[in-house]
């Protein structure tokens, strides 16, 4: 999933990814949404585009179920359980492709144990227009 410039022996090639970060963040238990059932905004992306990977962990506690949905609800992604090593849904499956400037936010589904914080990445490919 790379694309590779410059493959000439002697050079170091230049490496293009093929799929980019589309959000990441980190939420403290201090938030007053990382609750199960609680809903947090995420940033407006001006182009269209495809989850194709959600990467995740918690610390402390024991897991957290994070979700993708519209702010209208009804459009969930794939659920990724969040434990203490590193968890991700590489072959996401469900609603994973999002219209230009669609109003997203991270669906918190079951929180375990005493979770500090919640980290996550979401990968994919800007929808071509």
């Amino acid at each position: 999933n790379q694309l590779l410039v410059g493959t000439t022996t002697g050079i170091t090639p230049a490496v293009f990814p093929s799929i980019q970060r589309l959000y990441a963040a980190t939420v403290a238990s201090t938030s007053v949404d990382l609750i199960s059932g609680g809903r947090i905004p995420l940033p407006i992306q001006r182009d269209g585009y495809v989850i194709k990977e959600i990467h995740c962990h918690v610390e402390s506690g024991t897991s957290i179920i994070i979700n993708l949905d519209t702010s209208a609800g009804g459009a969930q992604t794939d659920a990724v359980t969040c434990a203490t090593t590193a968890t991700s849904d590489v072959a996401m499956s469900a609603n994973f492709t999002i219209a230009a400037a669609a109003l997203m936010e991270l669906e918190i589904g079951t929180v375990t144990g005493a979770v500090d914080y919640l980290s996550f990445s979401v990968w994919g490919t800007i929808t071509r227009e």
